[in-house]
């Protein structure tokens, strides 16, 4: 599989703005936007990766504006107390219903 390593390479490679714009129902605004600022949002990931796959073709998913997940804290004190809040407001939620 050829590596497309930016955002401008991606949207060339399958067809232009306007063609990512009908793939994924926005606007060729909208995807020049996304080629000036050098990220795809989240909800563009499974579209394009899809697409890409069936080209042959692949894209590192830094290219895509997502969140990273929080990991927990490294102190044990501070892991046991926030596993017991969780544990709190899902027995919370448990009595309400």
């Amino acid at each position: 599989m050829s590596n497309m390593p930016s955002v401008p390479l991606v949207i060339d490679a399958l067809g232009g703005n306007q063609a990512v714009a009908e793939l994924t129902h926005t606007t060729g605004k909208v995807v020049s936007h996304w080629r000036s600022t050098r990220k795809f949002p989240a909800n563009s990931y499974t579209i394009l990766k899809d697409k890409l796959h069936e080209m042959g073709l692949s894209a590192p998913d830094e290219l895509w504006a997502m969140r990273k997940a929080k990991h927990p804290p490294k102190h044990p004190r501070l892991r046991k107390l926030l596993a017991a809040g969780i544990k709190r407001r899902v027995a919370k939620r448990k009595t309400k219903r």
